[in-house]
């Protein structure tokens, strides 16, 4: 007769009141369990959550290669060797089927000495390819990306993000095709990022 049975009902509530302890420690255990269930999936939330944010400007299908030190030696060659990659193997992966844009990044070592004016700032400053602005999901406010005709033409250009503009050119609006100093080489901004 499902919920209406009395006599079960009866015996249950009897039982539970014999049995003080072990129904507090029953329900103890079952709102700890619970508690310890929404904890951990509040921190997986959260865990997903910021990765998800650090990687927000990563294209989802990226790879990325990174050269690192050998470890074992090969063809006489030492273990522990350096690698370094070339524009020889960025040029025959970019070839590779199915790649769809592709972007190799150097790292200028430490922050540069960024001049514009009588101000002078330090700020970390990388050379990439064109396939950055699509591989990082760059969002062009103004002016343009780097383009195939600018690595070919070995071009001074420049595209620089919003903080950089606020820091160095202030309140000034029309930066494109302003020339700045990085290091001891003159640049021409083509665009500005976010």
């Amino acid at each position: 007769m499902g919920w209406v049975d009395y006599d079960r009902w009866e015996e249950i509530l009897g039982s539970l009141s014999r049995h003080k302890m072990r129904t507090a420690l029953t329900a103890l255990g079952v709102f700890w369990g619970l508690f310890m269930l929404v904890l951990l999936m509040a921190a997986s939330s959260g865990l997903e959550n910021g990765v998800e944010y650090e990687f927000r400007d990563d294209a989802i299908n990226s790879l990325w290669i990174r050269p690192g030190r050998t470890t074992k030696p090969w063809k006489g060659l030492p273990e522990g060797r350096q690698l370094f990659f070339s524009n020889t193997e960025f040029s025959r992966i970019a070839a590779l089927p199915g790649v769809e844009h592709a972007t190799a990044r150097y790292y200028l070592s430490g922050d540069q000495t960024v001049t514009y004016g009588d101000k002078v700032l330090s700020f970390p400053v990388r050379a990439v390819h064109p396939g950055h602005q699509y591989l990082e999901n760059t969002i062009m406010v103004e002016g343009r990306y780097l383009n195939d005709q600018d690595v070919e033409g070995v071009r001074k250009v420049a595209v620089i993000g919003e903080r950089f503009k606020d820091e160095l050119f202030g309140d000034e609006n029309d930066v494109i095709g302003k020339e700045l100093q990085i290091g001891s080489t003159m640049y021409t901004i083509v665009g500005l990022y976010t």
